[in-house]
Formats: structure tokens, C-alpha cells, sequence
């Protein structure tokens, strides 16, 4: 039984899950595969607490700027005191993309044109990192591992084990495919019978 105080809780919570739904199935269909792959696995990641909200919001303003109703709803997923900032940022990166794409029109810059979001969010990425950003994101690279290793110790099966034969076959279970872009490994099962491992060694 739900008490009267909790409905407009729930309605709320209803809501957001709805819109959330709404933005991943316009992603899907909106954006190129590559990118649509790479944000959708960096906002696992960042469900899972595993990249930080700065990395996401900076993915998404590279990926999404294109594309300006997507853009703003994936202001939902983000914290109520970043959403303001990233809403700047959002209208800085159309403004500067209206400015590049006529420069582009005056020169040649074919081979930038045809870069897909998430490469060109990678090529600045790679021009950002002066010495002075360095430690820091090896400080961030470094808490993630250790992140990754207290998962492995808490729980052995963290780390997806998956039979070769369901790989081979394009029939591997979704979930451990969801646990897969998580992890970024797992331990393949059933590769080789047990007796020729066994003379190998």
C-alpha cells in the first residue's frame, strides 16, 4: 500500500526513469554507432562510479553538440549543481562549432569534417594534456584501478567468466556482455578439453 505522502515520490521517480529510457532510445537512433557505443559504455562507467562526472560531462559535450535536444537532455543524469555549468559549456561548444565549421568552408580541413564526435573528442583530449594535467589524471587513472581491484577482492566473480563456445557462436548472455564493457576483461571458459591442457603443461 502506498501512502499518500510517498505518490508524488514515486511519480517523480517514474518520470525521470521514463525520460532516461526516452533519451537512450533516441541516442541509439541519433547518434553514429561508434559514439552512441562509447558514451552509453562512459555513462555505465559513470553509473558504476568508475570515471568521474567531469569525464562524462566532457564526453557528452563533444558527442552530443551536434545534436542539441539530446545535448540538453542529458543534463537529467548529471547533478543538479553541474547541470547550470554544463549549459554554458553546451552553448560554448555550438557557438565555437558554428565558428570552426566556417573556417572550415574557407579551407582545408576535409579530413577534420569527417571525424566522428568521440574522435575528435579525443584528438583535443590528447592536445589538453600538458605536464601540468598530467598528475592529475594519472592520480584519476590510479584511483580507478584500485576501484577495480577492491571489486575483484570483494567478489571473484567480478570478473565475467564466458564459455568459448558462446562467443563462437554469438550467443553470450547480455548481462555478462553488460558486465564485459564494465570490467574490460574476462576469463573464457571451455577453450581447449581438459586432458590436452593438461599435456601442455
Amino acid at each position: 500500500k502506498i501512502m499518500a505522502s510517498e505518490a508524488p515520490e514515486r511519480c517523480a521517480k517514474l518520470e525521470a526513469s521514463q525520460r532516461a529510457l526516452k533519451f537512450l532510445k533516441e541516442a541509439q537512433t541519433t547518434l553514429p554507432p561508434e559514439d552512441c557505443e562509447d558514451f552509453l559504455g562512459a555513462l555505465t562507467d559513470y553509473n558504476h562510479r568508475l570515471v568521474s562526472c567531469k569525464y562524462v560531462k566532457d564526453l557528452a559535450l563533444k558527442v552530443l553538440f551536434l545534436h542539441p535536444g539530446l545535448a540538453e537532455d542529458f543534463a537529467q543524469f548529471l547533478p543538479v549543481a553541474e547541470r547550470e555549468s554544463y549549459r554554458q559549456h553546451l552553448q560554448q561548444e555550438i557557438d565555437s562549432s558554428h565558428t570552426n565549421k566556417r573556417k572550415r568552408e574557407g579551407g582545408d580541413q576535409a579530413a577534420g569534417a569527417r571525424c566522428s564526435g568521440v574522435q575528435l573528442y579525443q584528438l583535443q583530449l590528447k592536445r589538453s594534456l600538458h605536464a601540468s594535467n598530467l598528475q592529475n589524471t594519472w592520480k584519476e587513472v590510479c584511483s580507478r584501478v584500485e576501484r577495480m581491484v577492491e571489486n575483484i577482492h570483494a567478489d571473484p566473480n567480478w570478473i565475467p567468466s564466458i564459455n568459448f563456445e558462446d562467443i563462437a557462436a554469438g550467443t553470450v548472455p547480455a548481462h555478462l556482455v553488460d558486465q564485459l564493457k564494465i570490467t574490460g576483461c574476462c576469463k573464457v571458459r571451455n577453450t581447449v578439453p581438459k586432458e590436452t591442457a593438461t599435456g601442455w603443461n
